[in-house]
């Protein structure tokens, strides 16, 4: 699943001078919680960020979304923004990805297990998931969560 697939094709990011230009999506609020649907909107608007934030190749593949739910609190908290790379889709570091699972997006900790993996809340609330054998391929690693931030 791609970044165009997600959020549209109609947006860039662009490198200007000491900014990057990120779109963002309101409308695209992605669970650390249940999970919330994949809709395809074009973007609310634009965020400037230094560069020097990020160790990105391309600034292309990368959105700001909005968190909804708890279940990464104190990470995450509902209505904070979330800065996603989609160009990382494979599970090559334990951290936090944006996940397609069930046709939901979710917001979750991916840990490497035998025969499997465990998609964990860092909120003691909620129960981890472990999925093994065939259930393992339903999860579609969206992008890698490269941080948050509050917007209220």
């Amino acid at each position: 699943m791609t970044k165009d697939e997600i959020v549209g094709e109609k947006a860039r990011t662009v490198i200007k001078g000491n900014y990057i230009s990120v779109p963002y999506y309101h409308h695209i609020t992605p669970l650390a919680g249940t999970g919330a649907d994949i809709l395809d909107c074009s973007p609310d608007g634009t965020y400037y960020l230094p560069p020097t934030m990020f160790k990105l190749k391309t600034a292309d593949d990368i959105a700001i979304l909005f968190a909804k739910g708890d279940s990464m609190y104190l990470y995450i908290k509902g209505g904070d923004g979330i800065l996603v790379n989609f160009n990382e889709t494979m599970l090559s570091v334990e951290a936090t990805y944006l996940i397609r699972w069930r046709n939901t997006l979710l917001i979750k900790d991916i840990q490497k297990i035998p025969n499997g993996m465990r998609l964990i809340s860092r909120n003691p609330a909620y129960e981890s998931i472990i999925l093994t054998g065939e259930t393992v391929n339903e999860v579609r690693i969206v992008g890698r969560i490269l941080g948050s931030f509050c917007t209220y």
